[in-house]
């Protein structure tokens, strides 16, 4: 068995001789420190469902991972358990999209949104185009490291990202270096009844 989110350390591990493989999210985290131990390799997973496939094929013992990509790889029935709930997505991933002025939810008809499959991100969008009822919008699959690269270059007009990108577009907006705007965040999907964790 397998462990999904973290902390179950001392019962993945299969020896004291032997180094624990823990997949991770390249976000800034208070539990990154752990990957100092010795006992610990870890490595920078793209997406919760990519440290899904690597857990499941063997490649590591443990991951962080997002609700959704464990219930989508509990689904698909990979052995997972939960050990730790390391936080509450709210202010930490979001939906930016260009615009002038304001944007809401309803502006997103007939748009092209960059999310990354079977993540957090997707499984929200999917959520908002449902919740309001959004016509024509084309969800764009794209790592997540990769979405400024297709904001920068028109692939999109929106992204629903996290970490760096996600940071990175919200400064452009506060800055009012680039016309667009936060449409909702992570925050504001649980208000509405999506919440979502690692």
């Amino acid at each position: 068995m397998t462990v999904a989110l973290l902390f179950a350390l001392g019962s993945a591990a299969a020896s004291p001789n032997s180094s624990l493989r823990l997949g991770i999210f390249a976000e800034p985290q208070p539990f990154n420190a752990l990957c100092l131990h010795k006992t610990l390799t870890c490595s920078i997973q793209p997406s919760g469902m990519i440290a899904a496939s690597a857990m499941d094929s063997g490649l590591l013992d443990a991951a962080v991972l997002g609700s959704v990509p464990w219930a989508a790889a509990v689904s698909r029935g990979v052995e997972l358990s939960t050990s730790y709930i390391v936080h509450v997505k709210h202010g930490d991933q979001g939906l930016i999209a260009k615009s002038v002025g304001p944007r809401t939810p309803f502006d997103l008809a007939n748009t092209k949104v960059g999310v990354v499959k079977e993540s957090t991100t997707h499984q929200g969008m999917v959520f908002l185009i449902e919740l309001f009822q959004l016509r024509n919008v084309t969800l764009v699959f794209e790592d997540n490291a990769r979405m400024l690269e297709l904001w920068d270059s028109g692939g999109i007009d929106a992204a629903f990202c996290w970490g760096e990108p996600y940071q990175e577009l919200l400064r452009r907006v506060n800055e009012k270096e680039t016309a667009a705007a936060l449409v909702a965040d992570a925050y504001m999907l649980s208000l509405w009844g999506f919440p979502t964790f690692n």
